[in-house]
């Protein structure tokens, strides 16, 4: 048995029947009742029907009924019971969709012969109060947003959520997060929405969790923030360190030395990963870019984690890549040349402690490289040991006396049958200027023949330092020769 037909009404058409056998044409009422009218705007039945008042030819029939979804034809279940036909589409009705039924052309009749039809139905598939419908969304468009403003789309209902992660559309393309919350679906950016941007969003297609496709397409546009201004280095200059603290105490690289950062100050605030990959120093410099304590990101400084080498130009770049909080780079490269004020380390002299032996010191060194070998002597004791005074330009600070004395060596030159030297003891003066060390196994020599010695003080970056990275320029080697007091 067929279903039962509601709402059903009759459409009387004039059919023009031709006889091959005559020229007159003849007119007959025939009458189609269909499951739905021509008013209705919502269908929520499992079938249309169309019920003949004649038996139609079953193909003619089903070569002209279309239906259409979303304005795309598809593929029809169409199942017969002698006068009457019911029609779905074989891939089910969705619930929100528009469908357009026509029903155009010509069908044949076995009483009645060929007729022609002319019938077009609108509808959503679905009951009107169940529709899907966008309620509101937070901005209005063309409404600014701040850099993280929250977008929230408020629905009738609650969404299916790998709809909408299929079918919500934005452009231009961000990476965005989706918190599903009750009804609504809060859009926020990752990082931040991209500045000076005019941005267009479109929800279509998507499903509630009941199935139910939106009722229509939704779009709408807004700006993000305008920021026009373009960043500059206001001014460069030299940060002090003193007791975990920061100054900044000048406004250009002329008198920086060992010890010191550099501070930049821009026009805006700034992002401190941009500006930590847009500086450069050649030759390169280890260090940390930090923003200036108390600043709320107009200040930044570099501070090394050693100290400049001497008598050395640095090149300074601070790049285009150094953006504001907006993502807007500075107007143009900053380039400066600088050297540190550090000068080397020296030694000033370095003499024979002759004291115990109620006579002058002997100079061994005097600050001068020259040719002559000066003379030590020797006195008669049990070790031959010595006092040697080494005096630097300089404090060695504590830390840093113990590397001193691993750079400092007496060695014998001739004749190789003498002794060889040892040290005995170091110590320094209350200055930690003055290395005082004990040397033994001299010797005075025999039969009137001098022995030679050398003093060696390892000088450059990895030798003998101060406090302030200042070191010896390149060795020292000091040859002197010793006689028996």
């Amino acid at each position: 048995m067929l279903k039962s037909i509601n709402k059903r009404f009759s459409l009387i058409f004039l059919l023009q029947v031709l006889f091959i056998s005559c020229s007159f044409v003849n007119f007959k009422d025939i009458t189609i009742e269909l499951s739905i009218n021509e008013n209705q705007r919502f269908f929520d039945d499992e079938y249309i029907i169309i019920d003949f008042s004649y038996s139609p030819d079953e193909k003619t029939v089903e070569q002209i009924v279309i239906i259409k979804e979303n304005e795309k034809n598809t593929n029809l279940d169409i199942l017969w019971n002698e006068n009457s036909c019911k029609i779905k589409p074989h891939a089910g009705w969705k619930p929100g969709l528009n469908y357009q039924l026509t029903i155009k052309g010509n069908i044949r009749t076995v009483e009645k012969g060929d007729f022609s039809l002319d019938i077009e139905r609108n509808f959503t598939y679905g009951i009107e109060k169940d529709l899907f419908k966008l309620i509101s969304c937070s901005i209005k468009d063309y409404d600014y947003v701040d850099k993280t403003t929250s977008i929230v789309f408020e629905f009738n209902k609650p969404v299916n959520q790998y709809s909408y992660l299929e079918s919500f559309q934005l452009s231009p393309s961000i990476d965005f997060r989706k918190d599903f919350i009750d009804n609504k679906v809060v859009i926020t950016p990752a990082e931040t929405w991209p500045i000076n941007t005019v941005f267009s969003w479109k929800i279509k297609s998507i499903q509630s969790q009941d199935n139910y496709y939106i009722d229509k397409e939704y779009k709408g546009t807004f700006l993000s923030k305008e920021d026009l201004e373009i960043p500059y280095l206001k001014s460069i200059g030299i940060i002090d360190v003193a007791d975990d603290s920061y100054y900044w105490i000048d406004d250009s690289l002329n008198n920086i030395s060992n010890g010191q950062g550099i501070g930049f100050e821009f026009s805006k605030k700034m992002s401190l990963d941009s500006i930590n990959n847009a500086i450069t120093f050649s030759p390169a410099i280890k260090g940390d870019v930090l923003l200036f304590p108390g600043d709320e990101g107009y200040k930044y400084m570099f501070i090394p984690s050693y100290g400049y080498k001497i008598d050395t130009d640095y090149k300074l770049t601070i790049d285009t890549s150094a953006k504001d909080y907006n993502g807007i780079p500075i107007k143009k490269e900053y380039v400066t040349i600088f050297k540190s004020l550090n000068s080397f380390l020296t030694v000033l002299s370095i003499t024979q402690d002759r004291s115990a032996q109620n006579i002058d010191d002997a100079v061994i060194f005097d600050g001068i490289h020259d040719s002559e070998i000066n003379t030590i002597t020797v006195a008669n004791d049990t070790d031959n040991s010595e006092i040697f005074l080494i005096d630097f330009s300089t404090s060695i600070i504590p830390e840093l006396q113990k590397l001193a004395e691993q750079c400092i060596s007496f060695s014998l030159l001739f004749p190789a049958t003498e002794a060889s030297l040892s040290v005995s003891n170091i110590k320094w003066n209350q200055s930690n200027n003055q290395m005082i060390i004990t040397v033994k196994g001299f010797s005075s020599g025999t039969n009137n023949r001098a022995v030679y010695y050398q003093i060696k003080i390892t000088g450059g970056e990895n030798g003998i330092k101060n406090s302030n990275d200042e070191y010896l320029k390149e060795d020292l080697c000091i040859n002197f020769k010793s006689e028996k007091h």
